[in-house]
């Protein structure tokens, strides 16, 4: 692979990061979504595990629309909490 450009990388829990990035791979653009892990025992080395997804860069308003939508889920789910259920079955969306 060639040289990968690190466009946004946040913490998954206290082991692992989510880092997105561009990359070529035998001449295909693509963005990379993948799970790092630090692999130094003291100090910082983060390697990839492979935990992650590989896209084509042409791919990217698909996968935008998706999350869009699993984000307007979480929000509707959210807005539910703490609302008394008017019937008695309890329902979780997920």
């Amino acid at each position: 692979m060639s040289e990968e450009k690190i466009l946004f990388e946040f913490t998954k829990n206290a082991l692992e990061r989510v880092r997105i990035s561009f990359s070529t791979f035998k001449g295909k653009r693509l963005v990379n979504l993948r799970v790092y892990y630090n692999a130094a025992e003291e100090g910082e080395d983060w390697r990839p595990t492979p935990k992650g997804l590989t896209l084509r860069r042409e791919l990217i308003p698909e996968l935008k629309e998706a999350i869009c939508k699993a984000a307007e889920e979480w929000e509707k789910t959210l807005a539910g909490v703490g609302k008394e259920e008017e019937s008695e079955e309890k329902t979780t969306p997920f």
